[in-house]
């Protein structure tokens, strides 16, 4: 395993390494659907497939599933601490949501088109249909359950309906600008622009 300034480091270093940015994605989408908002570059490790020779994320640090920052002094707090989401059917807006991830979205899920976000986001819904919602959340000690459980399967199933507007892709993670990375070491390539009405522009770099 490595951690992220690792991950970057090798990155940075050979063109080559790649990141898995599906399973990323996957990733991601499941910090969204339990309201995971504190995934910060220190919350995850990677590890290469030995059959993709893909970097894959391996997510650590779930103390924040489910929360609920509520209340008088979380609502002020928001504008200057956006990640104190709550937990509910509804999802919080897009700031709040990617504000801790914004960098390893905007790095590592960039290579990915429209229809692989969608693809993605619906198998994932097609994963986690009622029954599998609820035969999860019935596993709950007995006393949590009798006190929060239809609520949180009730929760758990909007946030999985809601799912295809809330992830990075459908609220622009990568606005307002496109991140392009370099290495090291003297590279060249092309760097295609495009603003609104206009004609794209292929652009030689070195």
């Amino acid at each position: 395993l490595v951690d992220t300034d690792e991950l970057d480091e090798l990155l940075d270093a050979d063109s080559g390494e790649r990141v898995d940015s599906r399973a990323f994605l996957r990733a991601r989408l499941l910090d969204l659907l339990i309201g995971d908002s504190d995934r910060h570059r220190k919350q995850w490790d990677w590890a290469k497939d030995a059959q993709t020779g893909r970097f894959v994320a391996v997510p650590n640090d779930r103390d924040l599933a489910f929360v609920r920052f509520d209340g008088v002094l979380p609502r002020f707090a928001r504008s200057q601490v956006p990640q104190l989401v709550k937990f509910d059917e509804e999802y919080p807006g897009a700031v709040s949501l990617h504000w801790q991830s914004r960098f390893l979205d905007r790095r590592y899920l960039a290579d990915l088109e429209w229809p692989a976000w969608k693809q993605t986001v619906e198998e994932l819904q097609d994963r986690l249909p009622d029954a599998a919602i609820d035969e999860a959340v019935s596993r709950l000690p007995p006393p949590y359950f009798r006190l929060n459980g239809p609520a949180l399967a009730a929760r758990l199933k909007a946030r999985r309906d809601g799912l295809g507007a809330a992830h990075p892709g459908a609220v622009g993670a990568h606005e307002p600008a496109e991140q392009v990375e370099s290495l090291d070491r003297a590279e060249a390539g092309d760097v295609t622009t495009e603003g609104p009405g206009d004609a794209p522009r292929v652009v030689h770099v070195e």
